[in-house]
């Protein structure tokens, strides 16, 4: 149905958005980080390019205004934490397809996702201790929900 789209197209925001930040960090210029972009999410192909040519601190901005649980984020902020909160988005978003269509193929969905999202945080939590990271920047780094 609808809203397989609707799911669909935020998962391809996500990809999107992941790509626009690293590469941006990275100094990666404008054409590149176009071609590198997905079409058909929920950002238009026109915003994607104003996104791609804007300096990151006006990016982020934008990108923070459209997406209630970047709010707060700091670009020195790491990538990972960046990632997380995009995750975040994706899966709440999974999790009221789930409540609105119990019946559907959307409760797998999520439940999928959430597994994803629990085996990255028991790897992350495994990996952090090992380098011996501290423990507020794996728990800002966790996707918790």
């Amino acid at each position: 149905g609808i809203w397989i789209k609707k799911f669909v197209r935020m998962r391809i925001d996500v990809i999107n958005l992941r790509k626009l930040y690293t590469l941006k960090k990275a100094g990666v210029k404008r054409e590149e980080i176009l071609s590198l972009l997905l079409p058909f999410g929920t950002i238009s192909r026109k915003e994607l390019e104003e996104l791609a040519g804007m300096e990151l601190e006006e990016m982020h901005a934008k990108i923070t205004r459209r997406f209630e649980e970047l709010k707060g984020i700091e670009l020195s902020t790491s990538l990972g934490e960046i990632d997380a909160k995009l995750e975040i988005t994706l899966l709440k978003t999974a999790e009221k397809l789930m409540h609105a269509h119990p019946l559907s193929i959307a409760p797998l969905i999520a439940h999928v996702l959430m597994k994803e999202a629990e085996a990255r945080n028991i790897k992350l939590i495994v990996r952090g201790k090992q380098y011996g990271f501290d423990d507020d920047f794996i728990m800002n780094n966790l996707v918790v929900m």
